[in-house]
C-alpha cells in the first residue's frame, strides 16, 4: 500500500480550524463597559449630595435660629459702639507731627497767658533764659 503522507494524518492536522473565538480579532478590543449602570451610579451621587446639602442647611438653619433664641435682647438704652481708647491710629502722622511741631513753637516763642486769674504767664523760651541768666536760681535756704 503505496499511500501518500498526507493522507495517513488525520485530517484535523491537515486543515487549519477557522474559529474566530480563539483567535484575537485585529483593531480594538472589545467593549465590555457598560454605560447604564455608570449612569444610574452618578445620577444617585447626584441625588444623595443634593439631599444632604439640603438636610445641612436645615440643621443650621436651626442652629441659628436656637442661637438667636437663647441670646438675651439688650437693652436700647445700652450705649452702644463707644470709640477706642486714647491713643487711637493716626489718619495722617506726618501732617499732624507737623502741626504739633508748630503748636509747641507757638508756646515756645510768645507770650501768653497761662492762669489770668492768679496772673501766670508764659514767655519766650529765649527771654526765659536771659531771665534765668540774670536772677540765677531759686536757692532754698539752709537751717
Amino acid at each position: 500500500m503505496d499511500e501518500h503522507p498526507s493522507s495517513s494524518q488525520t485530517p484535523s492536522a491537515t486543515h487549519t480550524i477557522h474559529d474566530d473565538t480563539l483567535q484575537p480579532s485585529h483593531g480594538h478590543e472589545a467593549n465590555t463597559v457598560r454605560i447604564g449602570p455608570i449612569i444610574v451610579f452618578g445620577g444617585t451621587l447626584v441625588i444623595l449630595t443634593i439631599i444632604v446639602l439640603l438636610l445641612m442647611r436645615g440643621m443650621f438653619n436651626t442652629y441659628m435660629s436656637r442661637a438667636e433664641q437663647s441670646e438675651p435682647i439688650p437693652s436700647p438704652l445700652v450705649v452702644t459702639r463707644k470709640p477706642p481708647p486714647e491713643p487711637r491710629l493716626q489718619v495722617s502722622p506726618a501732617r499732624e507731627l507737623e502741626q504739633m511741631r508748630s503748636d509747641e513753637d507757638a508756646l515756645l516763642y510768645s507770650y501768653g497767658w497761662v492762669d489770668r486769674d492768679t496772673g501766670v504767664v508764659h514767655i519766650p523760651i529765649n527771654r526765659a533764659i536771659d531771665v534765668l541768666i540774670e536772677r540765677g536760681l531759686p536757692v532754698r535756704p539752709t537751717e
